[in-house]
């Protein structure tokens, strides 16, 4: 036994990285799964039409070409705010849904959002989706 140990040849200390590759690639696998499952929404409730409710809502339409009508009647911006406090000042109920054409610009929607949610007009807003 003479004495050389440190010189082997053959033997050299190396990390295996196969395993560690094996799995990331399982974890990469389970989150790519995952991440669809985890994606919230918003939640809404849709109240059930009773046999009372016909032609009581308030639909508000806004067309391309910027004209306004309200339950299917023309009505200016100008004259938009004045309505819709005559409307919902006496009513219990202050729901306005908005149908927005495609096509119209952001700041039109937000123009007339702004105009709807002042105090004394509606409350809860939805939108129409076609």
């Amino acid at each position: 036994m003479t004495g050389d140990r440190g010189s082997r040849p053959g033997k050299t200390a190396t990390i295996n990285v196969t395993p560690l590759v094996d799995i990331l690639l399982v974890l990469l696998i389970i989150f790519m799964v995952i991440t669809p499952v985890l994606q919230t929404g918003f939640q809404t409730h849709v109240p059930a039409r009773g046999p009372g409710d016909q032609g009581t809502s308030v639909v508000l339409q806004i067309f391309r070409d910027g004209r306004l009508a309200m339950n299917r009647q023309a009505v200016s911006e100008k004259e938009l705010p004045g309505q819709l406090s005559a409307i919902y000042g006496t009513r219990g109920d202050k729901t306005l849904f908005i149908d927005a054409e495609d096509g119209v610009s952001y700041d039109t929607v937000v123009r007339v959002l702004d105009t709807c949610r002042a105090p004394g007009r509606a409350e809860t807003i939805g939108f129409v989706l076609n």
